[in-house]
């Protein structure tokens, strides 16, 4: 077993830091060192590596923020904790702050097929969300406390509907092969939550008349999502071409089909990255054609307050090298 660094120097933390970041800062760090002590060094952590210049995908967090629009379809791709876009969704905050009398940009969408969590900055900013479609309605508090408030000047209450799981990232799936918005299955029915002939549907915000589920004639139940024009992907590494890799990924989930959507769609990628690789890394998720920015962010999460500089190890599949290595 490798030997265990030692931990990061949390007990000398300024005292200008407030408590609770020092716990949060001591939790990641009692986290990380867990998980090296029962699996070791994770054989998928990639090398160090400096950003490549001269390849102008690659870019900033306020300039890849920036590639987004009034009215855009953005897709996130991460699952409750996993591959959280923290970083981006601050840039895209701090934007539309920034902007006063403009709100730029402003009246957005949001698709979270995994109920990404950390998307609350963006649903708390009255202007710039005007509709979010989810797996997981309790993944955003904030669209919770939205939904029900009262309108403010132009300002309408937050359009939220929920969506099931499955259907929803197959739904994605077919708009990444063929731009079809919908997909129908036996998801929710019968159900009070979302068959219309119960009373249900997926509209979660009182008075929204719009219902993006249908019923079908052989009985099932037919959803649709809007196309993206925007898809958000965290990864662990992108080559200097801008090809983005699956290896180091704890959940992939929709990635590579929402990338696919987007760019089917005339639409922007965004890959955050935490590392620039060699080509030929690993699987690509996401082609460097479909790319059309990425940033590389040395605090991007693996997920749960696990770096991808230090991930957890048991939350990646072994990479191939590794696999030779042990017999596996």
């Amino acid at each position: 077993m490798a030997a265990i660094p030692p931990a990061p120097p949390v007990l000398a933390l300024s005292p200008k830091i407030p408590d609770h970041e020092v716990a949060s800062r001591l939790a990641q760090s009692l986290r990380r060192r867990t998980g090296q002590f029962l699996c070791g060094f994770p054989s998928t952590r990639p090398p160090a590596s400096a950003i490549t210049l001269g390849n102008a995908k690659f870019l900033s967090l306020p300039e890849a923020a920036a590639l987004v629009e009034d009215l855009d379809v953005v897709g996130f791709a991460g699952v409750g904790g996993h591959a959280p876009s923290t970083g981006f969704v601050r840039a895209l905050a701090e934007r539309f702050e920034a902007s006063e009398a403009l709100m730029t940009p402003k009246q957005l969408t949001l698709l979270a097929p995994g109920g990404e969590t950390t998307l609350d900055p963006l649903l708390e900013a009255p202007g710039l969300v005007a509709k979010l479609f989810t797996s997981h309605l309790g993944a955003h508090p904030a669209a919770a406390a939205r939904m029900g408030a009262p309108p403010t000047g132009n300002v309408a209450a937050l359009e939220v509907h929920v969506l099931p799981r499955g259907a929803f990232s197959l739904c994605v799936a077919r708009m990444a092969t063929d731009g079809a918005n919908s997909y129908a299955c036996a998801a929710g029915v019968g159900t009070a939550v979302y068959d219309p002939r119960c009373g249900g549907g997926t509209a979660r915000t009182a008075g929204v008349k719009d219902e993006y589920v249908r019923c079908e004639e052989d009985g099932s139940l037919r959803y649709f999502a809007p196309l993206p024009t925007v898809a958000v992907v965290n990864a662990a590494a992108a080559d200097a071409k801008g090809n983005v890799y699956a290896r180091g990924a704890s959940a992939p989930a929709d990635a590579a089909e929402l990338a696919a959507a987007a760019a089917l769609n005339g639409g922007r990628v965004v890959a955050v990255v935490a590392f620039v690789v060699p080509e030929g890394y690993g699987p690509i998720l996401v082609p460097a054609a479909r790319v059309s920015a990425v940033v590389v962010d040395r605090t991007l999460e693996q997920g749960f307050g696990a770096l991808h500089v230090a991930p957890w190890p048991f939350l990646v599949a072994p990479n191939a090298a590794a696999d030779a290595d042990t017999g596996g």
